[in-house]
């Protein structure tokens, strides 16, 4: 025994009706007004509200990559601001760090920090060819 509680065809997604000549001549003429407002633009407030109002217009493809265009250079122009403040924030806990942690090295300026008692022991140590006594 078979049981169904449908009785009709059931359409999902109804068709849509047919434009007039008359109606596809209007709908292409706002399209291309709504283009003509936008296409100077450079806010992307504008290319939203394009898109939202002509989704499959004639100029949709170009509209969607201008779009993304201004809103890489939005987002790029916000960024590094943001970037080098973190940065700067960064470095100076390292530098802190660093300087807390570092261990301090003898002065050269003091004779008695370095063991032979020197300046500075490399000069002591070294012997240049040029300043022995000719033979």
């Amino acid at each position: 025994m078979e049981s169904t509680s449908l009785e009709g065809d059931v359409f999902l997604f109804p068709t849509a009706r047919k434009l007039s000549e008359a109606e596809l001549e209007a709908e292409v003429q706002r399209d291309l007004e709504a283009w003509n407002r936008t296409k100077g633009s450079k806010d992307a407030k504008d290319w939203i509200t394009y898109l939202r109002e002509h989704p499959s217009g004639r100029f949709a493809e170009i509209a969607q990559t201008r779009l993304a265009y201004f809103v890489a250079r939005d987002e790029a122009a916000r960024t590094p601001v943001q970037v080098a403040a973190v940065t700067s924030r960064r470095r100076q806990c390292t530098m802190s760090r660093f300087r807390s942690r570092a261990p301090r090295l003898p002065s050269p300026r003091r004779r008695s920090s370095w063991p032979n008692g020197s300046a500075d022991s490399r000069r002591s140590s070294r012997s240049f060819p040029d300043s022995r006594p000719p033979s």
